[in-house]
């Protein structure tokens, strides 16, 4: 479901009751002129205030800008909350449909009685949204582990425009990105990293309640993948909303995107574009004796009765499967890439490796990767009781 989200407000849809608890104070003042003096650039100003609920710890982030636009001096104020953590202190409880009246009145409470911002609840559920995180925990059965499940996915590309990184920390913990400057797919051991320091954690914020459940000993034995999918810009928003719903969306409000099935359809799409590759099928497939891919492929080419064309198939698929089983999609294209042209290691490597991953279709899954197919198609909430 949810976890993060930015949303947008345009002055006079919101009133500023206490301007110094902005830095600096947040007066705003109408003109439809330029002052004397100065230029459009010069009348930009940032203005922002943070206020950590003392009850869960969690912080709500106001940002508002200044710009002088359409002839007028336009204000928009942005706000930035961890939806779960504004509700239950912590995002290992997700969030249902059920709970967005909740959200919405805790939020403006916030913003009027502690912020010095007025606003309706009404306002608030059709702001626009400006950034999105989407969150799915994926418990995993013993003796599965959640760097199992890494070491597994970090075989995985998902084309130049994602650069991978893989984190190891020194209590064990792990976290793989896939990330671009508007686009980030992280998968992460969610129980070290509630145990990790702030500068270490994928997750920055730790509220006090996540910090009692580490300190009470409560996810003791338990191994939990966190999924996320975090969009960076209104834009990015929109556009990864249209591919994964298949609709258009020029903008989003806040209401629209509480929604359980687009919140579904968000994490299965960016799931999917990692898995269906042709390059990550073969990486993420179970780990198989050379032998008994090389006896699949051979039967295959039996069956088809095939000349010396047949054999170069076998030894070319049979040469891509362990290269990228072994040592990844990202890593095999990138050594390709330092001698080949990207005209060969592009379309044409592309081609084969759609071949390859066609030829050995019947070859399962790695055990792992299918426990989080299935836990992501089910779309389960979880729960924690704390």
């Amino acid at each position: 479901m949810l976890d993060t989200v930015a949303i947008k407000i345009i002055y006079p849809d919101f009133k500023v009751t206490r301007p110094d608890l902005f830095s600096p104070d947040l007066k705003i003042r109408m003109t439809d002129k330029i002052p004397a003096g100065y230029t459009p650039k010069s009348l930009f100003r940032k203005y922002t205030q943070n206020f950590t609920d003392a009850a869960n710890g969690h912080t709500t982030k106001l940002t508002a800008y200044r710009r002088f636009e359409d002839e007028k001096l336009n204000h928009r104020l942005h706000i930035e909350v961890s939806v779960p953590k504004m509700l239950f202190g912590n995002n290992l409880q997700e969030l249902g449909e059920a709970n967005f009246g909740a959200v919405v009145s805790r939020l403006q409470r916030i913003l009027s009685f502690n912020m010095g911002i007025e606003v309706s609840e009404e306002t608030i559920e059709n702001s626009i949204v400006t950034k999105a995180h989407f969150g799915k925990n994926v418990p995993l059965p013993y003796p599965r582990t959640s760097i199992d499940a890494i070491l597994e996915l970090q075989k995985g590309d998902l084309g130049k425009a994602f650069e991978v990184n893989h984190r190891e920390y020194k209590n064990n913990g792990e976290a793989l990105y896939f990330y671009t400057k508007t686009r980030n797919l992280i998968f992460y051991d969610k129980v070290k990293d509630y145990q990790k320091p702030k500068s270490q954690a994928t997750d920055k914020e730790k509220t006090s309640k996540e910090k009692e459940i580490v300190a009470l000993g409560l996810l003791r034995h338990k191994e939990i993948l966190r999924f996320e999918i975090r969009l960076v810009g209104q834009q990015s928003v929109n556009s990864f909303i249209t591919k994964a719903t298949g609709k258009r969306t020029e903008r989003i409000t806040l209401r629209e995107l509480f929604n359980e099935a687009l919140c579904r359809d968000a994490v299965l799409y960016a799931w999917k574009d990692l898995t269906k590759r042709p390059a990550n099928q073969l990486a993420f497939k179970l780990s198989v004796s050379p032998e008994d891919v090389l006896n699949t492929l051979m039967e295959q080419a039996r069956d088809r009765k095939s000349n010396v064309h047949g054999l170069n198939r076998v030894l070319i698929h049979f040469g891509l499967f362990q290269l990228i089983n072994q040592f990844g999609a990202h890593y095999v294209r990138n050594k390709f890439e330092k001698v080949w042209s990207d005209k060969t290691c592009g379309k044409r490597l592309n081609d084969k490796i759609k071949e390859s991953a066609l030829s050995l279709k019947d070859i399962p899954n790695a055990e792992i990767v299918g426990l989080i197919d299935t836990a992501l198609n089910k779309f389960e909430k979880y729960t924690f009781d704390y």
